[in-house]
């Protein structure tokens, strides 16, 4: 799992792309990425610095790493907003491999706030403890996880190139 951290001098893109640049070639015969954004969000993307990080990043991200499967998570405000970019982005590119090789989860519904301050940290060790013990796979973690917090916000997952509401 690698968390997100900004490369100073650089946008939120160029930082993503080098991060994972740098642990595909530190890391030999690497086929799966878990990135997770702790960030905030608004209806423009997933924000670090002012340069919003978008479902179009996520694709570039996967085409320039065919061989990777990326998990992206993420507490940020409105990044169902991204969920549903990304399963649209994914059912015009039609592309099955593609859709394959990303999924993204978020705690938020379209248009939606997060309360992360609150509920995200807890939220985030609930849905890694469902997984750490292996009772639940990445869809059941998430909604066992939502369910402990009482979330009234809906995650979505995008996976396969399809959109779920948990």
């Amino acid at each position: 799992m690698i968390n997100f951290p900004p490369v100073l001098g650089k946008t939120d893109q160029e930082s993503l792309h080098q991060l994972v640049t740098d642990a595909v070639e530190a890391h030999e015969n690497l086929t799966h990425i878990h990135l997770d954004l702790v960030a905030h969000g608004d209806d423009e993307g997933i924000h670090l610095s002012d340069t919003p990080i978008t479902a179009e990043d996520f694709l570039r991200l996967a085409d320039q790493h065919p061989e990777i499967t990326f998990l992206i998570t993420t507490l940020a405000c409105h990044s169902g907003d991204q969920a549903v970019a990304l399963e649209r982005l994914l059912r015009e590119r039609a592309d099955e491999k593609l859709s394959k090789q990303l999924t993204l989860i978020t705690q938020s519904s379209p248009g939606a706030q997060t309360w992360q301050a609150r509920y995200g940290g807890y939220y985030a060790l609930c849905f890694l403890r469902c997984l750490d013990l292996s009772i639940a796979n990445y869809g059941r973690a998430a909604s066992l996880a939502a369910q402990s917090v009482q979330y009234w916000n809906t995650p979505l997952i995008v996976h396969g190139g399809k959109l779920f509401r948990l």
